[in-house]
This record gives C-alpha cells, sequence and structure tokens, in this order.
C-alpha cells in the first residue's frame, strides 16, 4: 500500500536542480516551493556540512592528505582559509590559484597570500578575501 511520502514524490518528481515549477515558482527536490519557503535552517545546516566536506576532499585531492592534516593540526588558521576559499570558489576555480597552490605547497604563505589577493575573488568577496589572506598570511584570526 502508498504512503503518504510516496504519493508525493510521485506526484512532483524529484529535481536536484532549481526549475521553474508550472506556477511559475522556483523550486527544487520534490516540489519544494524555494521561492515562497525558503529552506529550513536544518536543511541549511546540512549543506554547509555537506558543502565542507566536498571542500575538504578537493583539499586532500590538491594538496594530499598529509599535507592537509599536517595543516589542520599545527596551523589551523591556515588551513580555515584554504578551506574557505575552497568552499567558496569550488573545486574548478580553486585549482585555478595554481600560484597561490604553488606557494602553499612550499609553506610561502607571504607569496600564497599575496596570490590569493591577486584575484578577481578577492575583489568580488572582500571581507571574506581580507580574512583568509590575513590567516594565509599570519595563521591566526584577526581579533
Amino acid at each position: 500500500m502508498m504512503n503518504h511520502r510516496e504519493l508525493i514524490k510521485l506526484g512532483e518528481g524529484k529535481s536536484l536542480k532549481l526549475y521553474k515549477c508550472t506556477g511559475d515558482k522556483w523550486t527544487i527536490g520534490f516540489g519544494w516551493n524555494i521561492e515562497d519557503n525558503g529552506i529550513p535552517e536544518e536543511i541549511a545546516e546540512q549543506l554547509l556540512d555537506v558543502g565542507i566536506e566536498r571542500a575538504e576532499k578537493d583539499l586532500f585531492h590538491i594538496f594530499g592528505w598529509i599535507f592537509i592534516s599536517d595543516l589542520k593540526e599545527n596551523q589551523y588558521g591556515r588551513y580555515c582559509a584554504l578551506l574557505d576559499m575552497a568552499y567558496n570558489l569550488g573545486f574548478g576555480r580553486f585549482k585555478g590559484f595554481k600560484k597561490m597552490i604553488t606557494a602553499v605547497k612550499a609553506h610561502d604563505w607571504e607569496e600564497a597570500a599575496e596570490q590569493a589577493k591577486d584575484s578577481r575573488w578577492y575583489n568580488q568577496v572582500r571581507d571574506r578575501s581580507e580574512r583568509d589572506v590575513h590567516l594565509l598570511r599570519t595563521g591566526r584570526f584577526p581579533a
């Protein structure tokens, strides 16, 4: 016997990307009207967790597990800056920071900070990028 959940899923279908429903509203998932309803706090937190997990995997892919694990344990501020950048930019754009990545691998934090600063990203997300550049340069969270 079909239950209410299966009935709704059957009627709505599933989309993992935004689409306009027949009522011309932005919708996602199983007919969730995101335009009128937004998303619940717990879903926002889950999306954050998924995004952080992806960004961390991206860092592992680029820098290697041992490098990132050591950075996370011994230079947490710098790890946080790289993770924040990877989260914000996504894998494709983050890996485009080739000179910064080379500097990070060499532990040349001044150069890594300068390379991050010398980007379109830096000017687009000013407060965030200034904080990340500071963390790359000093390893310490701003006061």
